[in-house]
């Protein structure tokens, strides 16, 4: 995701980037901690890069989508990040501090889920995946903390039963999730550049003067010619592509032994 950023230099890329990262640090702050490093500052710090990696998530879907994310999103997670280091400074239960941060994290999927859904950025089978996999990983995150409360009879058998199985689903979900975001992008980049392509097609086949491009990697090609070359040089692009060489016979003959030099030796230009 950095590495597209850096390609593309597109804000929503990096909000993603971002979320990620802060992923990452969720879960080394999480090892670190199990490490027998039992310190509260891994504490505070593994759930607020949790809370700000879905901020990040979802901040960079809105921009994906042409929208807006609602500042409401950005307070909460600060209340998030609050309260645990309010929980932690109490000293309460491990669950009592994870709580609001999995709610949150669960609603922020779940709605993220529901955005792409409704989106026409996001388009074919990649949407119905991406979607459904943030809907899931949204409804694992809610029910987390509840996976091992042995109160939830006559369910709780069940629950504790499916909770290593909720482990491996949210692994499986947030592969998806990260591939299914990066499809989109593609998708959108070759919509784009289809776009792209098609106006400049528009321009230049309706141009006076010639536009052309040609290459010399394997000899003299043409890749394309406008439309103008049939009034201008009195050949149409087809003939011209049958026959690139039709041009060398257009270049005056005081400048055709240097054009032909710089077609053998493309690395000694030093002039137009």
């Amino acid at each position: 995701y950095f590495y597209l950023f850096l390609h593309y230099k597109e804000k929503y890329i990096f909000s993603w980037a971002s979320s990620w990262f802060a992923y990452t640090l969720g879960y080394v702050f999480a090892f670190w901690y199990a490490a027998q490093m039992k310190s509260e500052l891994l504490i505070v710090l593994n759930q607020v890069s949790l809370v700000f990696s879905g901020l990040f998530l979802l901040g960079g879907t809105y921009e994906f989508i042409g929208g807006k994310m609602p500042r409401a999103w950005t307070w909460i997670a600060l209340l998030n990040s609050l309260w645990v280091v309010c929980a932690v400074a109490g000293d309460l239960s491990i669950r009592l501090l994870t709580f609001p941060v999995y709610e949150f994290l669960g609603f922020i999927y779940i709605w993220t889920g529901w955005m792409i859904f409704l989106s026409h950025t996001f388009t074919g089978v990649g949407r119905s995946i991406t979607g459904t996999a943030f809907m899931v990983w949204g409804v694992y995150k809610l029910i987390l903390p509840f996976l091992e409360e042995s109160w939830l009879t006559p369910w709780g058998y069940l629950i504790s039963w499916l909770a290593p199985w909720g482990f491996l689903i949210s692994m499986v979900m947030t592969m998806t999730v990260a591939i299914g975001i990066l499809l989109a992008f593609f998708n959108r980049m070759g919509l784009d550049l289809e776009k792209s392509e098609k106006r400049f097609r528009l321009l230049a086949e309706n141009a006076r003067d010639i536009i052309y491009r040609i290459s010399l990697e394997t000899g003299l090609r043409i890749d394309y010619i406008s439309p103008a070359s049939s009034s201008i040089l009195g050949y149409s692009p087809a003939e011209l592509h049958k026959k690139a060489a039709r041009l060398i016979k257009l270049v005056v003959p005081e400048d055709r032994q240097r054009l032909l030099r710089l077609f053998a030796n493309p690395e000694i230009r030093t002039e137009t």
